[in-house]
């Protein structure tokens, strides 16, 4: 009769180590209860649990190998599920995603206007655009002001009946004139340092005499009164970014400024020195020699140049040297 081959010793170390925890558990349950039933003394126990402890010993390392490994296996064996699981809900998102639509062509952007810097326009009621700066008697219209680099002030003189009213943004002025009147709107803008004049006629100004039929002699007319007091065109000349306080205090009287209009008749306009319109050219042709800030006159009836003199500094002393213009001492 053949041996019987030894178990290999992988299988008796797995068996040991799968089903020696358990057996041990068992002996000390089983000693505790044959003491509390009496089948054992205290000594006898005591003696079995120490045999026990000791085979614990002998085989806890063994026991705690067992362990690591098993839990190296569980861990192993949870990274796969994970990992499967994930696989599976990629598959499902890809069944369940919607394919994203193709856009279709977009809209032009639109090119802004190119910037046409500081300007006065003129308009009607409507907002319709009146280049010739002319209106009817009576038509309502709108001055506004656009393209200003920043705060923007207004200086409008008005001759004749003239009704105005600025807006609260003060962009712009709306009114009407009467026949025979005109407003010009001086306008500043502080960003920029600039300035720009513009003038509101009325269509309906004063008609010429009839023409006398062909067999109708002319009457005789009465003599021409003589003119009264000079009505001067007051401009002042200075440069915004150099203005005394001074002459801040000069030029913010608009009372003062604006009694030289209905007391002498006279009007008046400021202009910085950067001003590049027409008729700011024409004034700074008639500093000779002042420089700014420069009071620069002219007879509004023949538009000569009547003298040029350095803003005076108080505004006693500007109401003094109009007044003494006005009457041509």
């Amino acid at each position: 009769m053949s041996e019987v081959p030894p178990i290999p010793q992988p299988v008796q170390q797995n068996w040991k180590h799968k089903w020696l925890p358990s057996i041990i558990a068992a002996l000390l349950v089983a000693i505790g209860i044959g003491e509390k039933l009496g089948y054992l003394t205290p000594e006898q126990g005591d003696s079995l649990k120490k045999i026990v402890t000791l085979v614990v010993a002998e085989n806890q390392k063994a026991v705690e190998e067992v362990q690591v490994e098993a839990a190296k296996k569980d861990a192993a064996q949870d990274k796969r599920l994970d990992d499967i699981a994930k696989l599976i809900q990629q598959l499902i998102d890809s069944i369940q995603k919607k394919p994203t639509p193709t856009p279709g062509p977009q809209p032009p952007t639109p090119v802004p206007p190119a910037d046409e810097g500081l300007r006065i326009s003129l308009t009607d009621e409507t907002g319709k655009l009146i280049p010739s700066m002319n209106v009817e008697s009576g038509q309502l219209f709108r001055v506004v002001a656009t393209g200003a680099a920043g705060p923007i002030g207004w200086q409008p003189v008005k001759h004749g009946d003239v009704k105005l009213v600025a807006c609260s943004d003060n962009n712009e002025w709306c009114g009407y004139l009467t026949p025979g009147s005109w407003v010009d709107f001086g306008l500043t803008d502080f960003g920029a340092r600039k300035q720009l004049q513009a003038r509101v006629t009325c269509n309906q100004g004063p008609q010429p005499p009839p023409v006398p039929a062909p067999d109708e002699k002319p009457q005789p007319q009465p003599p021409k009164p003589p003119e009264g007091p000079r009505q001067l065109s007051l401009n002042v000349v200075h440069d915004v970014g150099e203005i005394t306080p001074a002459t801040a205090i000069v030029l913010n009287a608009t009372d003062t400024w604006n009694g030289f209009i209905t007391s002498y008749s006279c009007d008046w306009m400021f202009y910085d020195v950067a001003d590049d319109t027409a008729e700011a050219e024409r004034v700074r042709q008639n500093l000779v020699g002042v420089p700014p800030p420069a009071l620069v006159v002219f007879d509004k009836r023949t538009g000569k140049h009547v003298q040029t003199l350095p803003l005076p500094k108080t505004v006693d002393a500007l109401v003094s040297a109009v007044a003494s213009m006005v009457r041509g001492s």
